[in-house]
């Protein structure tokens, strides 16, 4: 398991080496296309009535054309943009330096053939630069969106485990508070239970008080069960709480 991991670092050197090489060859074969083309368009410039001061301003607007309008077309393609217009000016661009570059050549296929050459080798160079940054821009923005990703996911996971105690404390809270009510509901029973049997008690007490009065009248076990309105087993227990004989 340990070769796979020694081995990654290792494998992403070399790619970015060859990257890095490869962008140093092409930026090498576009600038040796744009000497080429340069020099070429400065003479035909100079032949052609052009001021001697300003023959090196021709094919730079020419071949700087093609630079300037690569890079817009990038831009686009980077920002989710239209590129078929950049990409209509650096084929016209194109195609303009070939064919002044043609007109400067001497007579003949092989002259012309490489007189062609340099612009349109400017011109595939520079795109295959063009793309070859735009890949290393769109993976940096894939990283950068993992990255973020990956701190969203930390946070996200932050702020589950907050509320996974916040829950947790609810939960708490909710069980302390469903035992605090039995608790008072059972304290309530208990209340209600005491008072009703302090109140059968006191009407006990007033019963008994009751038929101590009437005993006292002489009245009978029977007459006594009638004018109170209880049985007249009540009324001997009554008589023996009271210590009365029945």
């Amino acid at each position: 398991m340990s070769a796979p991991n020694s081995s990654a670092p290792e494998s992403r050197a070399s790619v970015r080496f060859l990257s890095a090489s490869t962008g140093v060859l092409v930026a090498l074969l576009a600038a040796g296309a744009f000497a080429l083309s340069f020099d070429a368009l400065k003479q035909l410039a100079d032949k052609n009535g052009v001021s001697p001061g300003l023959t090196w301003v021709w094919p730079l607007v020419l071949d700087g054309a093609i630079v300037a309008f690569s890079l817009s077309a990038l831009r686009a393609s980077l920002h989710c943009e239209p590129v078929a217009y950049p990409m209509a000016l650096v084929v016209i661009a194109t195609s303009t330096s070939v064919v002044f570059n043609v007109a400067h050549a001497p007579s003949g296929l092989l002259a012309h053939t490489m007189a062609a050459v340099p612009p349109v080798f400017l011109f595939l160079s520079f795109e295959l630069l063009m793309r070859q940054l735009r890949g290393q821009v769109e993976r940096r923005a894939v990283i950068l969106s993992l990255e973020s990703l990956a701190e969203e996911a930390k946070r996200a996971e932050g702020t589950r485990a907050q509320l996974s105690k916040q829950i947790e404390a609810l939960k708490e809270e909710r069980k302390a508070i469903k035992s605090e009510r039995a608790a008072t509901k059972s304290a309530t029973i208990q209340e209600l239970l005491d008072e009703a049997n302090r109140s059968k008690q006191e009407k006990i007490r007033a019963r008994r008080a009751q038929v101590a009065e009437l005993v006292e009248r002489n009245l009978s076990v029977s007459e006594i069960s009638t004018q109170l309105e209880v049985s007249p087993k009540t009324i001997r227990r009554d008589l023996e709480a009271l210590g009365i004989a029945a």
